[in-house]
């Protein structure tokens, strides 16, 4: 599930949308546009739980291990959505005229990057260079 909001918004209303659907006992892994005791606490009363990197000024801090675990997470996500950005077909520049229009183009580009990354894995296929990999 995802949600597009423009870059100036603050991004827990759209993520209180998808928070929503989440069953108890969920764990989201988020960035520090996320960090707040009050808004954190409020989710957690509802059996989800938000974590982020801490502040180095916050008193609280997570543990080194959780923090290194949670970057690695981050960096692929991150990664992900950077390949999203990639090639002649750019979610950034769409071009799409409705919002019907733009929702197939996303799920095109997830689509698609999910069949390279199959390709990858289960048959060792370099999808740029279309050779199978030993």
């Amino acid at each position: 599930m995802f949600e597009l909001v423009p870059a100036n918004t603050d991004e827990r209303a759209a993520a209180a949308e998808i928070l929503d659907t989440l069953p108890p006992d969920s764990n989201v892994w988020s960035d520090k546009g996320f960090i707040g005791a009050d808004w954190q606490t409020e989710w957690a009363e509802q059996d989800i739980h938000v974590w982020t990197t801490k502040r180095k000024n916050q008193k609280v801090q997570n543990p080194p291990d959780f923090d290194r675990l949670l970057n690695r997470v981050r960096e692929r996500i991150e990664g992900t959505f950077d390949s999203l950005k990639e090639g002649g077909r750019s979610l950034e520049r769409t071009l799409a005229r409705t919002v019907g229009g733009l929702c197939a183009r996303v799920i095109a580009k997830i689509a698609g990057g999910t069949l390279r990354l199959y390709l990858r894995r289960f048959f060792g296929i370099d999808t740029l260079t279309y050779t199978v990999n030993a």
